[in-house]
């Protein structure tokens, strides 16, 4: 009788048959990938059976996104054009601190946040694309401003931010008058880009980033083509840069994943292939790059981008006061 009343005890149990576990993945938020780029980490994929999802948007639409949606966002991993937009993003808490030492990117300081909450992938220099036949040499950004005029495809105040934190930074010391009526002068130089047809010589100098030069052909193929590509201030004080980065959102879901992809994108091997990609330059230089030549080719601007964050809302009011005239 007993043994009857076991047996009638567990057929009436719900057991619940085992499931297939969740597959793993992480979230990107960037606003310069888009859902095309995952083929970039086709390898982690593989190798760490995680699946990556990009979402494209700008940085203000993100900071939106994240303010709204807190701790419950689904996002995992930002990857930003400019680390400058990391200290916005850190000043709102919205970034997450890698807590282990081990499981940090080995980085020089100026590369990265001061409290480990986020890190510069990549290398993009301002360079200055000169006729050959120009009356005037140029050998800094301030000789744009000596210059009868000069034009710029970066038509975003924003793709202009990390030139003009620099320069202010370099200026730091003057009277803040003094700063801003040099900024000035050389926006009052600025005229509207046009693209150059291959038959039409180029007369004025080009101020773009190395990536947005040689990733149009219709530049590098153009009448630039015969121009002077310049690397300004590259004996002296360095050349200036825009720093792409990468971080983890605060309290995100797949802390262990992202951790693993941050570590990923820092390896020898992928950070030189993703730089290839992107057009940029790797940060660090090791004897298995072939970017060694990079610090023969320019020297890189030596101020912790932590410390460019301080002049970034001077130069915004200063770039939309101009070009709203």
């Amino acid at each position: 009788m007993m043994s009857t009343f076991l047996i009638v005890l567990l057929a009436g149990c719900d057991l619940e048959t085992a499931k297939a576990a969740k597959k793993q993945e992480i979230i990107i938020a960037s606003d310069f990938l888009n859902h095309r780029d995952v083929k970039l980490f086709e390898s982690f994929e593989k190798e760490f059976k995680v699946n990556v999802t990009i979402l494209t948007m700008d940085t203000d639409s993100l900071m939106l996104k994240l303010n709204k949606e807190g701790y419950a966002t689904r996002i995992d991993v930002i990857m930003l054009k400019s680390a400058l937009d990391m200290c916005k993003l850190k000043k709102n808490n919205r970034i997450q601190k890698i807590l282990n030492k081990e499981d940090r990117p080995d980085l020089p300081k100026r590369y990265c946040d001061e409290d480990f909450k986020w890190f510069g992938l990549s290398i993009d220099p301002f360079i200055i694309v000169s006729p050959k036949d120009s009356n005037r040499r140029i050998i800094n950004y301030g000789d744009l401003a000596k210059q009868p005029f000069w034009t710029t495809n970066l038509t975003e105040n924003k793709e202009l931010i990390p030139l003009f934190t620099s320069t202010m930074h370099q200026w730091r010391d003057q009277e803040y008058s003094r700063m801003e009526s040099w900024h000035s002068d050389l926006l009052d130089k600025e005229i509207p880009f046009r693209k150059p047809k291959d038959s039409i010589p180029v007369v004025s100098p080009l101020l773009t980033t190395y990536s947005s030069f040689y990733s149009d052909s219709s530049l590098y193929r153009s009448g630039y083509k015969r121009a002077k590509l310049i690397y300004p201030n590259q004996n002296k004080s360095g050349l200036i840069y825009e720093l792409r980065g990468v971080a983890i959102v605060k309290q995100a879901r797949n802390y262990s994943n992202s951790v693993d992809f941050i570590n990923y994108l820092f390896r020898d091997d992928v950070n030189q292939r993703i730089n290839n990609w992107w057009n940029t330059f790797p940060i660090n230089t090791s004897l298995a790059r072939s970017y060694t030549y990079q610090n023969k080719r320019f020297k890189s601007y030596q101020a912790r981008i932590t410390e460019l964050c301080s002049f970034q809302d001077k130069a915004e009011r200063l770039l939309n006061k101009k070009r709203k005239k």
